[in-house]
Parts: structure tokens; sequence; C-alpha cells
């Protein structure tokens, strides 16, 4: 009788086989909503289905900015107070956060990219805005953000999410009911985007992500000199 010698097969922790789940449905998903999106036709669709078309159409172009000069065209009283003032609501930040992290993804310098965060951004620097806040920001301490651990906040989902969130401010601001299908889809989109998040929150607790971080580029522009610059110290 012959015997071979093989290695023990040991399967991949629960949270790696769960985050590779949640990576994979998020991707799926992201890219379902924007070709969705994408492939509605505006003429055909009536009312907020036919700025929602817009509005992905923006975010799979990822031409976040363009976005906010739609909106501020379109439905200043979305995004900005009577008295011009830019509001601090869930909408706005997921836009001109989005804009920042398309800055990073052209690799436009750390500089121009600080001082738009820093124009934009500060006002959103309290506790329901940090922890995705503080993700931007460490993008900012890698030679190639694309190699972060934060690195989907770079990806399609992320976009998706956009498009999800504002679609559904409009849908509601319209005062329009929600359209079954496709908001059931865009609701799918947040719910993984949301178990991402804690699922990578659990994981930088463990890996006291900011030490991470310092350890990978010491040479670079710290993560907590840059938070230092954003919040004006």
């Amino acid at each position: 009788m012959t015997t071979t010698d093989e290695a023990p097969r040991t399967d991949p922790p629960a949270d790696t086989k769960r985050r590779l789940v949640v990576d994979y449905l998020s991707t799926r998903c992201a890219e379902r909503t924007l070709e969705t999106l994408m492939g509605s036709d505006p003429e055909r669709e009536g009312g907020s289905a036919r700025v929602r078309v817009q509005v992905g159409r923006y975010m799979a172009a990822g031409e976040a900015s363009l976005l906010w000069k739609f909106l501020l065209d379109e439905y200043p009283s979305l995004v900005v107070e009577a008295d011009g003032t830019v509001k601090t609501n869930n909408v706005v930040y997921m836009i001109l956060s989005q804009t920042a992290l398309e800055m990073i993804r052209e690799k436009r310098p750390v500089p121009e990219t600080l001082s738009y965060m820093q124009e934009h951004l500060v006002r959103f620097s309290v506790a329901k805005y940090q922890h995705d806040l503080d993700a931007v920001l460490s993008l900012l301490t890698f030679p190639e953000p694309s190699k972060a651990p934060q690195a989907h906040l770079l990806g399609m989902a992320r976009r998706s999410e956009v498009a999800a969130v504002v679609g559904k401010a409009l849908t509601t601001y319209l005062g329009e009911p929600e359209c079954s299908g496709l908001q059931g889809l865009v609701g799918h989109t947040l719910f993984l985007a949301r178990e991402r998040e804690t699922h990578e929150r659990a994981l930088e607790r463990e890996a006291r992500g900011r030490e991470v971080i310092s350890a990978y580029n010491p040479d670079e522009v710290s993560y907590q000199s840059i938070r230092n610059l954003l919040s004006g110290h």
C-alpha cells in the first residue's frame, strides 16, 4: 500500500472567508447597481427616476465634483441652507468625500487633496463621520493608495454607495414613492457596504490600524500629521 504525504488542508479563518464573500458580493452588487442606472433610458423614466439615472452616470464615471455642481444648480436646498451655508448631512458628506477619493485615485498631489479636504471636510470631524473620514485620510499616507488596507474606498462599491445615498435622498426630496426593483438593489448595496464597514472596523481594532499605517510608510507624511493639518492644529 502506497501512502502519500500531503500537507493537512486548512480552511481560512472564518473572518477571512466572510470578508472575501462580502467583498465579492458588494463589488458585484455595485456593478449591477451602476449597470442598471447606466442602462436606463432617462427619457422613458419619470420624476426622481430620471434624476437617479443622471446621478448614476456621474458616479459610474467617477465625476463626484460634477454631481455636486448638478445638485447645487438643480436642487440647491438639498445641500445648502437658505443663507448659502453648505449643509452637514449625509448626502453632502458622501459627495464631498467621494471627490477627495477621486483625487486620491487619480494620484493628485497630496497637498492639493489635503487642501480640498481642509476646505470641505473639516466640518465633518464629528463622531458620525470620524471613522470613514479617518479611513479616507489614511490613504494619503501611502505612496500606492491602491495597496492600502482602505483601498476598497477607491473602488466601484463606494461609487455605487454614493449613487444610492444621493438617489434615495432625491426620491424623498421630490416626494415620490421609491421604485421597488431599483431601490431594492440599492438597499442591498447599502446593506453590504455597512457589512463591509462593520468588518473593517473589527479588523482595524485588532490590528491597531493607525500603528500599521505609520509602520508601513515611516518616511512619508504621517497619518497624525495629516489629521493635525486637517483639524488646523
